[in-house]
């Protein structure tokens, strides 16, 4: 029996309800919604727009790094299950929060660096902890400072 257009939109709203607040939060800047938002991206075959420093921004458009495979994934195809998004840390200017999924049957593990820039938290660093041959570390593989 199909669903009349009022019952339609209310599935529609209620199935859409828990993607509306995450997107909500990550744009009010929490960085534990922020890396979640990156996850639910990729769950969604999106390319997820990653809020970096400008700095970080300025160095990835004038590399090669990225480009060629997802930096986050290190794969051209994306695939992520079963993503967890955890807080290590969350100061005033400075919180750290892992991720760890599942892509394409790997294990991964990623930590994320923010930083508070102009009253928004963005993404200072992050690096590979586990999952991966070669473990990335951004800034390293951007040839900039490491985070203090």
């Amino acid at each position: 029996m199909p669903l009349s257009p009022t019952r339609r939109a209310l599935v529609l709203g209620l199935l859409s309800a828990p993607f509306a607040s995450l997107a909500a939060h990550a744009q009010a800047g929490d960085p534990v919604a922020i890396t979640a938002q990156i996850f639910n991206d990729y769950q969604r075959d999106k390319v997820p727009s990653i809020p970096y420093t400008p700095a970080i921004r300025a160095r990835m458009r004038m590399s090669s790094v990225g480009k060629e495979a997802d930096i986050i994934l290190q794969a051209q195809d994306t695939e992520v299950k079963n993503y967890t998004v955890q807080p290590v840390s969350l100061g005033a200017d400075k919180a750290v929060v892992d991720a760890r999924f599942l892509s394409f049957d790997r294990r991964m593990h990623v930590r994320f660096d923010f930083r508070m820039v102009d009253g928004k938290w963005l993404v200072a660093n992050f690096r590979h902890i586990a999952g991966v041959e070669h473990k990335t570390d951004l800034r390293r593989e951007l040839k900039m400072q490491p985070l203090d």
